[in-house]
């Protein structure tokens, strides 16, 4: 069996989601945010393991230099390419995970070609020709692809996403540091959505959870989101009241 497994541990479940697009088409990818599953993962698949793609600190259990060193100092995994990513990595950082042994280091937000190129490249440094999923590959011709731009702009949107939507509207939040420009309206409506989801997930059973997440979400205004962005999520109440009918139609919800 050739390797052709990705795993990805990372905190942050849309960070994980963009990367399981950006690898899906190369890889089987198999994504966590927590360390303990991901490691057991690894260890029931060491055959089938092509590389790991771990954020520097994945969050609930041991942070990233610490999960590379535990995969590079134990025997059954020592040969596995562990390639280390962030949004913020110091110097010390980077230099420290060089000396722990990871095969490359990438910062966010990704450009997903790139990406690909580099994980790829450590896949093919690591592994025996033929003995990857990546061997029986057929790279298509750039002309081959007509909507080559429309990929592109999809990309540049999703890497924006994936670096601001922790960002608040008032400044605090994910990245630390100030911005140059406005955050992305793209990334606010994702940063609205998980607000969103957030209050209708703690109202779970109440008839009117609706209603209760809207006056809950116009707390928000002005620290975590924009006037404009609740203005929206206002003018959204009959399609989200459309949507939570549908569910409940289908059994989708309790």
């Amino acid at each position: 069996m050739n390797r052709d497994m990705l795993v990805i541990i990372d905190e942050a479940p849309l960070d994980l989601a963009i990367l399981r697009e950006i690898f899906k088409g190369l890889f089987h990818v198999e994504c966590f945010e927590e360390t303990r599953p991901a490691i057991a993962c690894i260890h029931r698949n060491l055959s089938r393991v092509c590389a790991i793609l771990l954020g520097i600190r994945p969050g609930k259990g041991k942070s990233g230099l610490q999960v590379l060193e535990q995969l590079q100092t134990a025997e059954k995994t020592e040969a596995l390419p562990v390639v280390l990513f962030a949004s913020d990595a110091k110097k010390e950082d980077v230099l420290h995970a060089v000396e722990k042994g990871t095969a490359d280091f990438l910062i966010k937000p990704f450009n997903p070609l790139t990406a690909q190129e580099r994980v790829c490249a450590v896949v093919h440094a690591a592994w025996p020709a033929g003995s990857t999923v990546l061997d029986g590959l057929v790279q298509p011709e750039p002309e081959e692809t007509p909507s080559a731009q429309e990929e592109t702009d999809l990309a540049s949107l999703a890497a924006e996403i994936a670096f601001w939507h922790h960002k608040n509207y008032d400044g605090t939040g994910y990245p630390v540091e100030q911005p140059s420009t406005p955050i992305p309206i793209s990334a606010q409506l994702v940063r609205t959505a998980i607000r969103c989801m957030g209050y209708m997930n703690y109202f779970l059973g109440y008839p009117d959870r609706l209603d209760r997440m809207i006056r809950s979400l116009s707390s928000d205004v002005g620290r975590f989101i924009s006037p404009e962005m609740y203005e929206a999520a206002q003018a959204a109440q009959n399609e989200l009241a459309a949507c939570l009918s549908s569910d409940r139609s289908a059994g989708r919800l309790d």
